[in-house]
């Protein structure tokens, strides 16, 4: 074959181009003619371009927690509730439970020593290193202001005697205080392939009942209010530790409690608030919004009538006796008597109450169903 055949076909090839690009100007050209000019003998139909399509994607409503509950602190009256008993993980709010056992099993001067399972967890962490000993303070800021893992792990194998008999200690210490329906494995709330066998499953009614005892202790309900803390660890740096729970700085009267997430728990959040003299305890678990239904809950509580009870179930009682050699940190002792009776005006507003939080939770609810509605038709799309 000659060697200009090639190059023939290829001017050939760009000739016809260039003559329909041609024909298709010409063919604009004439459909858009002035109106005085001179019609053809033949009608011609003017090509309209359709608008290209535009779509705009709204994205989904967060998902709204699997489980919440709100509480009357003072009287421990439970105001409001959702799955309240089903046990779910809950992340890195199970450190209240060993931060409770560390203060009810240590004394204040007791040497907080790290193994090499605690140093090598993941983070969150405060960088403690096998061998080295922490104080109980240090350990325990570590563990509820920046939610340290290796702090947490450190704290509950010392208070239990080892990794293995934390389970049994805080089941034990969940006994005492009345929780009813958690199972306990990991100091840090750690799950999945960080944590320890299929790890904590702890309901929003013992999550409450843990916020309640470690904000009737003088030195935990300091230290989950503290926004920033600072010390010297043994390992001679100065640590600067901020707190995780912007609920602090953001919610009027916030005074802890203590955040979570992992991808297992979805956000977790322990709230608890005082205005006024009432202290109410919000806990939401699930969900991709952590302080929203939070926030919610509390401000419904707060505009809520100071005495009625919605849902007719209360928190256990605190117990009084220490337990531990510290006794300045035993929970504060509240009395039946000081609970109060519910006599008939507190009865009659009690309705209102109700129909309040009836509406929190329809608000909520349909949040929920619009989500399940937009993934079912994210899921039709994907499978036609």
């Amino acid at each position: 074959m000659p060697f200009w055949g090639p190059m023939w076909r290829r001017a050939r090839s760009a000739t016809t181009g260039i003559l329909a690009v041609a024909l298709v100007c010409l063919t604009l050209a004439t459909s858009v003619a002035p109106a005085g000019a001179a019609s053809t003998s033949r009608a011609r139909t003017p090509i309209r371009i359709a608008p290209r399509p535009t779509t705009t994607t709204t994205p989904p409503p967060p998902e709204p927690p699997k489980a919440w509950i709100l509480v009357d602190a003072d009287r421990g009256v439970v105001l409001n509730a959702y799955n309240a008993h089903e046990p779910l993980p809950v992340a890195s709010a199970a450190k209240l439970m060993t931060a409770l056992l560390a203060v009810h099993r240590l004394g204040a001067d007791a040497p907080i020593p790290v193994d090499f399972l605690a140093a090598s967890r993941p983070p969150s962490r405060i960088g403690m290193k096998a061998g080295e000993r922490w104080t109980r303070q240090e350990a325990l800021e570590a563990a509820l202001i920046v939610s340290a893992n290796d702090a947490a792990y450190a704290l509950g194998t010392a208070a239990a005697g080892s990794l293995e008999a934390y389970g049994a200690a805080a089941a034990a210490e969940g006994r005492s205080l009345g929780l009813r329906d958690s199972t306990w494995v990991d100091p840090a709330g750690l799950d999945g392939g960080d944590g320890i066998g299929a790890g904590n499953h702890v309901s929003a009614f013992d999550l409450a009942i843990l916020a309640r005892a470690v904000l009737a202790d003088p030195l935990l309900s300091t230290i989950v209010d503290q926004q920033l803390a600072e010390f010297v660890g043994p390992d001679g740096t100065k640590h600067t530790l901020h707190q995780h729970n912007k609920l602090l700085d953001s919610y009027p009267g916030a005074i802890g409690v203590k955040t979570g997430y992992t991808s297992n728990a979805g956000e977790v959040l322990v709230a608890a608030a005082r205005r006024d003299g009432r202290t109410l305890i919000a806990v939401t678990i699930g969900g991709s919004d952590a302080y929203g239904p939070s926030t919610f809950l509390l401000d419904a509580g707060f505009a809520s009538p100071p005495t009625p009870t919605a849902t007719g179930e209360r928190l256990p009682i605190l117990a009084g006796a220490p337990r531990g050699p510290d006794a300045s940190s035993a929970p504060k002792t509240i009395s039946s008597s000081s609970i109060g009776s519910w006599d008939s005006a507190s009865t009659r507003v009690a309705g209102g109450l109700a129909v309040a939080f009836g509406a929190v939770v329809a608000a909520l609810l349909m949040r929920r169903r619009r989500g399940q509605r937009a993934r079912t038709s994210s899921a039709d799309a994907l499978s036609s």
